[in-house]
């Protein structure tokens, strides 16, 4: 027993550490491909760095599905965005300060609230499975194409002073071509998926060997262990002081959580039971992490509103680690 769980961990440190590097690479392509198309970094993360964060999710998704375990899958989506918000968010404005932009920052975390509102409808009130995917899979695309306006529209509002300094850094530095850009960006978002792929197999075996319940572990330790991408990310981030991509990781990578990804749960797998306070949850931490978005607008987010949410995360353990009980 105590081997396995050596070679668990050392798998789990191989992850870690390939989900780190592959964080810091995704990060400076994102620069690169927001200064080459001339948009905000924060349209960039939104898009391209949520959705390469998030791949280890769809791998648990996908792997539970096909072993008949969707349960598991939509428990573990959820969970991750509620981790997202009161541990990855959290850790961002703790560890660095955390200034919010003036506009498009808002109007996504509304889209977000928007989308989380959306899913929860399908829930509460039942919705076949099929029309549920359905209509997840119209919000998906709705919410990417109105960050797609919000990024070109940013140009000449929020985003003017910062498309002035990277018009003079495209003039004096060579760009790489088009083709390599996303080629390492491809191999970076590969390797957060083999390194989210090899952490989840070591958290999962890990909790198996502890003899954790599965509603524990679907709900909490894979989901931070599918989190670890963004977590990584965004800390990375944050050392660099990008705080666009911060919450533009954050927000996308919710967005898909709670669209693009159930979407194919209920289109492949039917009729997924979800308990109603799970989603009730979500609603309050998304609606929480909203109002902080507005009430900190073009401030930095306090350490006190990071500790608050930090104690959250830490209520959603213990209070489900007792009923899973």
């Amino acid at each position: 027993m105590l081997k396995l769980l050596l070679v668990d961990f050392g798998i789990l440190i191989i992850g870690l550490f390939l989900i780190l590097v592959a964080a810091e690479l995704l990060l400076n392509l994102s620069k690169q491909i927001a200064a080459r198309f001339r948009v905000s970094p924060l349209i960039v993360s939104l898009l391209i760095v949520a959705f390469g964060t998030n791949l280890p999710e769809l791998v648990v998704s996908i792997s539970s599905i096909r072993q008949g375990v969707p349960e598991l899958s939509l428990g573990n989506l959820i969970g991750s965005s509620v981790v997202n918000i009161t541990l990855v968010f959290a850790a961002a404005t703790l560890f660095k300060s955390v200034k919010l932009g003036t506009t498009k920052t808002q109007k996504n975390a509304a889209v977000l609230f928007g989308c989380v509102l959306v899913f929860a409808f399908t829930q509460f009130f039942n919705v076949s499975p099929m029309i549920s995917s359905w209509i997840l899979l119209g919000t998906t695309l709705v919410a990417i194409s109105y960050q797609l306006l919000l990024g070109i529209n940013g140009r000449k509002a929020e985003d003017k002073i910062y498309m002035k300094i990277v018009e003079k850094l495209r003039r004096k530095e060579k760009s790489p071509a088009i083709w390599r850009q996303f080629s390492f960006a491809a191999l970076s978002i590969a390797g957060l998926w083999m390194g989210g792929s090899l952490t989840v197999a070591s958290v999962s075996r890990i909790a198996d060997t502890l003899e954790v319940s599965t509603t524990f572990i679907g709900l909490t330790i894979t989901a931070i262990a599918t989190t670890l991408p963004e977590l990584l990310t965004v800390l990375t981030a944050s050392a660099h002081k990008e705080n666009k991509v911060v919450i533009g990781t954050i927000i996308g990578s919710n967005i898909f959580n709670i669209t693009l990804f159930p979407a194919i749960i209920f289109g492949f797998a039917g009729a997924v039971f979800v308990p109603k306070a799970e989603i009730a949850l979500l609603l309050f931490v998304t609606a929480l992490f909203v109002a902080t978005i507005f009430y900190f607008r073009g401030k930095v987010v306090s350490k006190i509103a990071g500790l608050g949410l930090l104690g959250l995360f830490f209520f959603f353990i213990s209070t489900t680690l007792y009923l899973s009980l």
